[in-house]
């Protein structure tokens, strides 16, 4: 994470932000595919790589802080509780969310648990947990990239709500 808040720090939480979680969902689109089954060396490097980008994703609640600048600036109230128990409640119910399709998407691919899976089995999980995952991660990030969010409007509305203050 250390990482992500230097980077942070020379060029703006935006863009960092933006390519870390843009490389996590290519990375995660292109590995799994890749892996060969009963591997260890892969699925290794997806981890250690994957984890250093998932870092990035510490940026987006600070980014978040600033959008409650940012309505705190238009309709001078403070609702910085509202904003991240919405957040976290978010989080929270799209994880089990994806653990409940998760389950449905395995058993459709034809998982049998504690046995070995099929290579047709396999190759399905590796497009479900792969491209498809990946994917969602790729278009958050460009979805994310028109925010018109950045360090330097943050800045602007912090000495506006500073001298409001």
């Amino acid at each position: 994470m250390i990482l992500w808040v230097l980077l942070s720090r020379r060029l703006g939480k935006k863009w960092p932000a933006f390519f870390g979680v843009l490389l996590l969902g290519i990375m995660t689109i292109v590995a799994y595919p890749i892996f060969p089954p009963g591997g260890m060396k892969g699925p290794l490097f997806a981890a250690v790589f994957g984890g250093a980008l998932v870092g990035s994703i510490l940026l987006l609640d600070s980014l978040l802080a600033d959008v409650v600048d940012y309505d705190e600036l238009k309709t001078r109230l403070r609702r910085e509780g509202a904003y991240f128990g919405i957040w976290k409640m978010g989080t929270k119910l799209s994880r089990a969310v994806t653990l409940l399709a998760s389950g449905f998407m395995l058993q459709s691919a034809g998982f049998v648990p504690n046995q070995p899976q099929t290579e047709e089995t396999s190759w399905t999980i590796a497009l479900y947990f792969g491209p498809l995952v990946g994917s969602f991660f790729v278009i958050g990030a460009i979805l994310f990239a028109f925010m018109p969010m950045t360090d330097e409007a943050h800045r602007r509305i912090q000495n506006i709500l500073v001298r409001r203050r």
